[in-house]
């Protein structure tokens, strides 16, 4: 299930970097959505898991 998620919200996070840098010239800042988003994935996989164990 991870993965498949992963498969879905990575791609969607590279469409929303590319759109909000080259309409909204957010360069500078764009770059923080990569490490926000994998450590949003880590804490769902850690969710999921702990989940899955009970």
């Amino acid at each position: 299930m991870m993965g498949s998620a992963e498969a879905i919200i990575r791609p969607l996070l590279v469409v929303i970097f590319l759109i909000s840098g080259f309409v909204f010239g957010n360069w500078s800042v764009n770059w923080i959505v990569f490490p926000v988003t994998a450590i949003l994935l880590s804490v769902i996989n850690f969710i999921y898991h702990a989940a899955k164990e009970k």
